[in-house]
């Protein structure tokens, strides 16, 4: 007879040395008519988690987006291939998340894994379920091993375990909430950190999507204490590539490189995107929340208008321009806008922000001067691509102003100084019903100075700073457009 070894035998090896074969083999057990879609990230957690059962890490938190098999992974067979295949089955486990049905849910799963011909066939007889203690949320093997199900605020006392998860600690649609967030924090610190079996062996694994800056994956990223931290973003951001100890890097080179595209491709997170709204694709899809009311530009200070007031009524009108540092479709964005300014008041008339060579740019500056035609001033910034620009159409467009943002200090610096016109109510932005670009713009600003295009508040800012400048050189008495001549406009 043939010694040579079957290919299920292989696979039988394969997954008890490796959770991520293990996880592959056993997809079919939950998803017997879909085809597992390969993915590294699934390999990334896979590798975290199994080094936590070698004793190499003991406290680890995962940033995932929604759909991305954490739960799978984490919550159903992480527990089944440490009792079974790495014959493990004394380990005790507490796992826990928002709702108590999503506890149950997930270990349900698991107890239907150890259950199956499959498992049986090749782990029966490391352990036995217990007939005394099986229920949904409770069973036991004949190993003192255990599983309980938790929601998050439940009920652990005199429970303790070797691993204590918790999957998604808060519900997305109360994540607002200051004090239901305090409670999770205070439950992990306070109830959760006293239910170790072992201080020195023990673990503990986070693992959810970023629900708000001060969420238990902020709140425990914050207090050091030593948690591995597997942080992947849906999109690649090269500024912020996550390295952990364990010698992982995230092996995306391209910006904006999708995590899972065999899944989630450009259409459908493009379209994600534009449902949930830009603040919460931040932290729920980009792991990178920022404060609701935004970090420098609060949202409950932007003013908004339905019908823009007639151009003639305007006091000035003008252009602003952040030009891009390279001619390449990767640099950063070009961004135009037109203010108006109205006694006190500033209103956003248009806008345009996106990749361009500079060829596009200047056919821009060019469409954006045929759309508005009262906006003799144009300031470019006197960076990047700007002053090419000016010289370029100097003789083409008049009123080419260079705009040295030095004199105001950094980009933050120049965002503060223009915050009391926002924060006063005398901006105004064009209703999202009428322009949808203005929820794009509304949480960009938000999130400044904390996200990676910042086009669109550069080209704000200075526009705003130069209005400031043209109100303290206009008289008292100065006429509206309606009563100045295209000649006299804006002199001196």
């Amino acid at each position: 007879m043939s010694s040579t070894p079957t290919d299920v035998e292989i696979d039988w090896v394969l997954a008890e040395r490796d959770l991520g074969s293990y996880v592959k083999q056993a997809w079919p057990l939950m998803e017997p008519t879909t085809k597992m879609l390969s993915g590294w990230h699934i390999d990334a957690i896979c590798d975290h988690l199994q080094a936590i059962t070698n004793g190499e890490i003991k406290d680890l938190i995962i940033n995932v987006p929604p759909g991305h098999m954490k739960s799978l992974t984490v919550s159903v067979f992480w527990p089944t291939w440490e009792w079974g295949p790495r014959k493990m089955p004394h380990t005790r486990w507490l796992t826990t998340s928002h709702g108590f049905s999503l506890a149950t849910r997930d270990a349900l799963k698991s107890r239907r894994v150890i259950q199956s011909w499959w498992y049986q066939e090749r782990w029966g007889g490391v352990f036995k379920l217990t007939g005394d203690q099986n229920t949904k949320s409770r069973y036991e093997n004949d190993k003192t091993g255990h599983r309980i199900a938790l929601s998050v605020l439940g009920g652990a006392t005199g429970e303790r375990g070797d691993r204590i998860t918790c999957d998604d600690p808060h519900d997305i649609k109360k994540a607002e909430s200051d004090r239901l967030r305090e409670q999770v924090t205070g439950w992990w610190d306070e109830v959760m950190s006293g239910r170790r079996n072992d201080e020195d062996k023990s673990a503990r694994v986070i693992i959810m999507q970023r629900a708000h800056h001060d969420d238990l994956a902020g709140h425990v990223m914050r207090s050091r204490h030593g948690y591995v931290e597997l942080i992947l973003p849906e999109r690649h951001d090269p500024k912020r590539v996550c390295t952990t100890r364990l010698g992982f890097k995230d092996p995306r080179k391209t910006e904006d490189e999708l995590l899972w595209p065999a899944k989630f491709p450009e259409r459908a997170v493009s379209n994600i995107r534009h449902e949930i709204g830009e603040l919460a694709y931040a932290g729920q899809r980009q792991q990178r929340p920022v404060p609701r009311e935004g970090a420098i530009f609060k949202e409950a200070w932007w003013q908004y208008y339905v019908v823009r007031p007639p151009i003639a009524t305007f006091d000035t009108v003008i252009q602003s321009w952040d030009m891009a540092f390279k001619d390449l479709r990767t640099s950063d964005y070009v961004a135009g806008q037109v203010w108006g300014l109205k006694g006190a008041d500033r209103y956003l008339l248009d806008r345009i922000c996106a990749r361009m060579s500079f060829v596009e740019t200047l056919a821009a500056v060019k469409g954006m001067t045929s759309a508005w035609p009262q906006a003799h001033r144009k300031y470019v910034e006197d960076a990047a691509n700007g002053p090419a620009v000016i010289s370029a159409l100097r003789h083409q467009i008049s009123g080419l102003i260079e705009f040295n943002p030095n004199k105001y200090g950094s980009k933050v610096a120049r965002a503060h100084a223009v915050t009391p016109e926002v924060e006063s109510g005398n901006v105004y932005l064009p209703s999202v019903q009428t322009c949808p670009w203005v929820e794009g713009f509304i949480g960009t600003c938000m999130m400044f100075p904390r996200v990676k295009n910042d086009d669109d508040v550069d080209a704000m800012t200075q526009a705003l700073l130069c209005l400031q400048g043209l109100i303290s050189r206009l008289p008292a008495n100065f006429p509206s457009m309606e009563g100045l001549t295209k000649a006299s406009s804006y002199a001196g």
